[in-house]
């Protein structure tokens, strides 16, 4: 382990004084807020997707361009209810994989109840479209009442891109397979 001598002395912080920063040079750049889009406002309740036993249920997405800094959110809920229990899970398909952009940042969660939403993917836009299995598992309980989850899905570009993104269209495939 190699230690390097500081270059500057440790300034304690208190209510008055805050800890200088030897590396700046000038003032820090305003944190500029992301923008949402026009399209994540949304009308009225999500849609939801009824899903039985043995079933798959699919749903398109168009995905707008985003200028640099600007960001979306999509909601949609996905209801079970059989008597018997079945594994749902999503699983993406993207009309042209190959135009992908690696710039559009996708986060897909999903929750229950008072649940906190739980992240189930992570990454780009290429990222998802090259995604060949199914995630974002929940079991569907068989005793034939409602079961639902609300899925997220949060687009975004950086700020800092260069270019805006290219809209895009995904397919959400769910299904629901007996245990």
């Amino acid at each position: 382990m190699t230690v390097q001598p500081m270059s500057a002395p440790i300034v304690p912080a208190t209510p008055s004084s805050p800890v200088p920063d030897p590396t700046a040079t000038s003032a820090p750049a305003p944190v500029t807020p992301l923008t949402p889009a026009a399209s994540d406002r949304q009308d009225g309740p999500a849609p939801v997707l009824a899903l039985s036993p043995g079933e798959e249920i699919t749903t398109d997405l168009h995905l707008d361009a985003l200028a640099p800094g600007e960001h979306h959110r999509d909601t949609l809920v996905v209801r079970y209810r059989a008597e018997e229990d079945a594994v749902v899970a999503l699983r993406v398909e993207c009309a042209d994989p190959a135009a992908a952009s690696r710039d559009v940042r996708v986060g897909v969660f999903e929750h229950a109840g008072e649940l906190m939403p739980f992240p189930v993917f992570s990454g780009t836009l290429l990222d998802l479209a090259r995604r060949d299995r199914a995630f974002g598992r929940w079991t569907g309980r068989g005793d034939g009442d409602d079961h639902e989850v609300v899925y997220e899905i949060s687009t975004s570009v950086a700020r800092d891109a260069a270019f805006p993104s290219a809209p895009a269209d995904v397919t959400l495939h769910f299904t629901a397979t007996r245990d």
